[in-house]
C-alpha cells in the first residue's frame, strides 16, 4: 500500500499540520517506531487529544525528520514542510552564532540537516507537495486545501471549515499537545520572531551561504525567504 511521508527539519510546523490532517481525516498520523522513540513520536496526535481519530485505521501520514528510511520507496507520497531556515535552524539549536548554523544546515554534527530535505526533495521522482510553514500561519485554509487534495481525493471542505471556524480552539489544543515535548515560543502567531536575535548583516551572510551552497535549490524552493 502507498504510503504519504511528512518529512520536515525539526520545529517546522508538523504538530499542527499533523493536528489538522488527523482532525480532518480522523485518520492517524504517526512517527518513529524504534524502541527509542518517545510516546508522542510513536502515537498519533489523536492519543493526546479528543479528535475522533480512529487509532486502528491505517496512518494518513508517517512524520520524518530526513529521507533516510524512504530513499528506496520511490513508490510512496512526499509531503514537504519547510520553513525559513534563518529562524528554525534558531529555534531547533538554540543557538545564535554563525557555526551552530552552518552546523546544522548541512548537517556537520546532527543526524538530519536543513540542506539535505531541500535537496532530496528537488531530486525526488515520486509524487511530491512541497507545503511552507508560513502559508500554515498566514493562509491555513488555503493551505490545508492544498495537502487534503495531495492526500485524497475525498471532498474534506466542510471538515477544513470546522478547523477554521474554530481556529483558537484548535491552536490553543495543538500548542498544549506540542507542550508535552517542547515549548511554543511564538504560540503559532509569528512567522519571524527567533532571526530577530540577530542582525541584518548577519541574515545576509547566511543568506549568501545558502546561495553558495546551491544556488539552484535557492531559487527555486527558498527564494522566498531572500532578504
Amino acid at each position: 500500500m502507498k504510503k504519504t511521508y511528512l518529512i520536515s527539519y525539526p520545529r517546522s510546523g508538523n504538530t499542527w499540520l499533523r493536528y489538522c490532517v488527523e482532525f480532518i481525516t480522523q485518520r492517524p498520523t504517526i512517527g518513529y517506531q524504534s524502541e527509542t522513540a518517545s510516546s508522542y513520536d510513536k502515537y498519533s496526535i489523536g492519543k493526546f487529544s479528543n479528535l475522533n481519530t480512529n487509532l486502528n485505521s491505517e496512518p494518513v501520514l508517517i512524520k520524518r525528520h530526513g529521507f533516510e528510511s524512504i530513499m528506496n520507496e520511490k513508490s510512496d507520497k512526499i509531503v514537504v514542510l519547510i520553513r525559513n531556515y534563518q529562524e528554525v535552524i534558531i529555534r531547533h539549536s538554540e543557538k545564535i552564532d554563525f557555526d551552530s548554523f552552518t552546523s546544522n544546515l548541512i548537517g556537520k554534527n546532527n543526524e538530519v540537516d536543513y540542506y539535505s530535505i531541500v535537496n532530496q526533495y528537488d531530486k525526488w521522482n515520486g509524487e511530491k507537495i512541497i507545503i511552507y510553514y508560513e502559508d500554515l500561519i498566514t493562509n491555513l485554509e488555503g493551505t490545508l486545501k492544498k495537502v487534503m487534495s495531495f492526500i485524497s481525493n475525498e471532498d474534506f471542505s466542510q471538515r477544513i471549515s470546522y478547523i477554521i471556524n474554530n481556529l483558537e480552539h484548535h491552536k490553543k489544543e495543538s500548542i498544549r499537545i506540542y507542550s508535552i515535548h517542547s515549548e511554543s515560543k511564538t504560540q503559532g502567531n509569528e512567522t519571524k520572531y527567533h532571526s530577530n536575535k540577530i542582525s541584518k548583516a548577519e541574515k545576509a551572510k547566511r543568506e549568501e551561504f545558502v546561495k553558495n551552497k546551491d544556488l539552484k535549490i535557492f531559487e527555486k524552493i527558498l527564494k522566498r525567504y531572500e532578504i
